[in-house]
């Protein structure tokens, strides 16, 4: 798709990135797993990312390396739609339950909202069985910490408070304000899906957020609830929003949000004003500064 950054030109991809083989075939895992008993002696913190790392053989051969050893001070790390098979889950389960001594066992995960919104924004995560597989892993997984990665972009603000009570109703069932925890960050790149894109319409889903994680703030009445590191972190994002974009670059990033879309929708059969009914005024007012673009640039050409 076109930008005004081209960014999203696919030979500009070509030039950065050298798309490997297999995993089987690839020297470098070969020669990392005949490495990694040596290096788990003195290693603090392994985390595995992907691609999707439970469908990485050699992961599961390295959780072999550090069965029935003593590794105390060792950080176990993944990342993880979850949306895969219940078997997949199981098989992860079995084979990381046999490394019995370590410091933390952690997943990581990455939600930017909820419901169909989220799935729109992940294409390929599923909900439903991201939400079976997540509390399949705690009910048999009691040592295991989660955090939910947000990256709050434009799309997350709509449905963001019932993220928020899902995680609430979590921590309350299992009885922890730290084992479950949101990590909010503000998408910064590429600027066009940055909440800083939208125009005042966001402040009220913004405020509305925040005024929930306040109200179920860890007290003595809710023992479980939100903690000040997860309610600093989405003030950060308020901030973030406020600092605006100037009018020029705004408008700008408008017509890239309206273009990057348009070609996501075409490309995965999904309709934006179908996902987030919220957005179509907005929607429509980025529609129309890009058909403004598309005259000027070629009013320009008729000129040159």
């Amino acid at each position: 798709y076109s930008d005004s950054q081209n960014i999203g030109d696919l030979a500009e991809i070509e030039k950065r990135f050298n798309f490997s083989q297999s995993e089987e075939e690839n020297p470098y895992v070969t020669e990392f797993l005949k490495w990694f008993p040596d290096l788990v002696e003195s290693l603090k913190v392994i985390r595995f990312t992907g691609g999707e790392p439970l469908y990485s053989n050699g992961m599961y051969k390295c959780f072999e390396i550090l069965e029935d050893k003593s590794h105390k001070d060792l950080t176990i790390e993944l990342n993880s739609n979850l949306s895969t098979s219940i078997t997949q889950i199981s098989k992860l389960e079995k084979s990381l339950n046999k490394v019995t001594i370590f410091k933390r066992k952690r997943i990581v995960t990455s939600l930017d909202t909820w419901g169909n919104q989220s799935e729109y924004i992940r294409f390929g995560l599923n909900l439903e069985k991201f939400k079976v597989n997540f509390e399949y892993l705690l009910e048999n997984m009691p040592e295991l910490e989660f955090r939910i990665t947000v990256t709050f972009n434009i799309l997350s603000a709509f449905n963001f408070n019932s993220l928020l009570f899902y995680v609430l109703d979590l921590k309350r069932k299992y009885k922890t304000y730290d084992k479950i925890l949101l990590s909010l960050y503000p998408l910064i790149s590429p600027y066009h899906l940055s909440i800083k894109v939208l125009d005042e319409e966001a402040s009220k889903y913004l405020n509305d957020s925040l005024a929930i994680m306040e109200k179920y703030k860890i007290s003595e009445i809710e023992a479980y609830g939100f903690n000040d590191y997860e309610i600093d972190s989405f003030r950060k994002i308020i901030d973030f929003y406020k600092d605006s974009y100037p009018k020029k670059l705004k408008k700008t990033l408008q017509s890239d949000f309206f273009n990057f879309i348009s070609d996501y929708d075409y490309r995965k059969g999904l309709s934006i004003k179908e996902s987030f009914p919220e957005i179509v005024s907005f929607w429509n007012k980025c529609k129309e500064q890009n058909d403004s673009d598309l005259i000027f640039a070629f009013r320009s050409d008729l000129v040159k």
